[in-house]
């Protein structure tokens, strides 16, 4: 079993001379929340030493911002069924449970953040109140009463619980005593707070709208759109009933059209394999889920949404555009790995080809 120190390590060499900002992000179930803590937790740290408490597994693929320092939790998440489940095959819950407890301890202690940033709660990740208190309590201690906890909220909240007014009751209550602010990552003229948040009584503490939250990318030529679908289940872990159901209505249609399925990293592998099978030797369907044991490679092959194929084109003055080969000399035709060395020798060696 692995021990604390372990996970603890810190990624970064050295810490900056600036405030301590300390990041609690719990992703339970994608990626869309650990996404978009990155993407703010790399825009702090420009005022900001940051140090990234990861309540989940991180998933292939995605890179950690090199400017902040993370300590990876034992992690946990949810099932379907909104049970606290042990993400790693080592740790049993109370396990992880008590470790990551001694670990938010041992990071209050030693950094005694200036900022104290928690994702979601107290407006979700109710099943981890066990150890969000603590550390909200902690971090007021250690910087005697200065420092300022925040919570980074999504736009629109669950707001279809059978308990509904109570949830929404109690984490008003919460936000009064625990917070000094909320930032709301939403365009308020799209999405308020209010419409998806609804306590019996106002909320005091003051709330902020920050914009939406994406990570930075590298600009992308614009792709045309076409007769195609796409489905992707975000991280995938509970993605399976979507895929079956694509698959099912795709074979309704008279003239089935080009599909691409995205599985995601988080996708059970009993689950992957059942839908290649489903598919194999079906023309027009594509999976993805990612570079077997390879998360640099899966990382480079995507610009924002795009994935990118390795194809390589030159355009002219003229807007004319030439094939130029590929980045690697295999490619993936109906399922089947074909090197393209092969196919030009066979072409190459008619008598017609020049």
């Amino acid at each position: 079993m692995p021990d604390e120190a372990t996970f603890a390590a810190p990624r970064r060499a050295h810490a900056p001379l600036q405030p301590v900002l300390l990041f609690y992000c719990q992703h339970s179930l994608g990626i869309g929340h650990l996404t978009r803590s990155f993407a703010l937790a790399a825009a702090l740290a420009q005022h900001f030493h940051v140090v990234f408490l990861n309540g989940g597994r991180l998933p292939p693929g995605l890179p950690v911002p090199p400017v902040i320092d993370i300590i990876d939790l034992p992690p946990l998440g949810m099932d379907d069924g909104h049970t606290v489940v042990s993400r790693d095959g080592t740790h049993s819950v109370a396990q992880a449970v008590q470790q990551r407890r001694a670990l938010i301890e041992a990071a209050v202690l030693q950094h005694r953040p200036a900022v104290l940033l928690v994702e979601l709660f107290p407006f979700g990740r109710k099943k981890f109140a066990g150890e969000i208190l603590p550390l909200i309590r902690g971090a007021k201690r250690q910087g005697g009463g200065a420092t300022k906890v925040v919570c980074s909220l999504r736009d629109i909240l669950v707001d279809a619980r059978p308990d509904q007014q109570h949830h929404d009751d109690r984490a008003r209550w919460l936000a009064d005593r625990y917070f000094d602010a909320v930032l709301v990552h939403a365009d308020p003229a799209l999405a308020r707070l209010e419409d998806s948040f609804r306590p019996r009584r106002a909320m005091r503490v003051p709330v902020y709208y920050t914009g939406y939250v994406v990570p930075t990318r590298a600009a992308a030529a614009a792709v045309p759109r076409g007769d195609h679908l796409l489905v992707s289940a975000g991280g995938g872990i509970v993605g399976d009933a979507l895929f079956r159901t694509a698959l099912q209505a795709r074979a309704l249609l008279r003239e089935p059209l080009p599909l691409r399925l995205i599985a995601g990293p988080f996708l059970p592998e009993p689950q992957w394999l059942a839908l290649q099978d489903a598919v194999r030797g079906t023309p027009g369907i594509t999976l993805f889920g990612a570079y077997f044991d390879d998360p640099d490679t899966t990382a480079a092959s995507f610009r924002g949404p795009w994935f990118l194929t390795g194809d390589r084109a030159a355009c002219d003055e003229h807007g004319r555009f030439f094939f130029d080969g590929r980045r690697s000399d295999v490619l993936k035709v109906a399922g089947e790995n074909v090197s393209t060395v092969e196919v030009e020798a066979v072409l190459t060696a008619h008598p017609r080809v020049l």
